[in-house]
């Protein structure tokens, strides 16, 4: 239905292991479908480069962040665009 406000994505897993604590692995946001046209609609990416969702003013969601893991935001169906990409993961190894 329009108007309502897409879902933001779930925060990740947080790591201390390049000496500073870094969030990966966060969810994409929610896209609008035929929601209002202002970003505050669309879901917002998790804390571990989770991609923000698109609405009908910014129908580009956003790709999760490179080297994060984070799951790609979503496009609303009505805007002709699927959702995007997860960003490429990290291998951590701890011994």
């Amino acid at each position: 239905a329009g108007g309502q406000t897409a879902g933001d994505g779930g925060v990740g897993k947080q790591y201390g292991i390049s000496g500073s604590q870094v969030y990966y692995a966060g969810g994409g946001g929610g896209g609008t479908t035929n929601g209002p046209s202002s970003s505050t609609h669309s879901g917002t990416g998790g804390q571990g480069g989770g991609g923000t969702g698109g609405n009908q003013g910014t129908p580009n969601a956003t790709a999760g962040t490179a080297n994060r893991g984070g799951g790609g935001g979503s496009n609303g169906e009505a805007l002709g665009q699927g959702s995007n990409p997860g960003g490429s993961g990290i291998v951590i190894v701890i011994y």
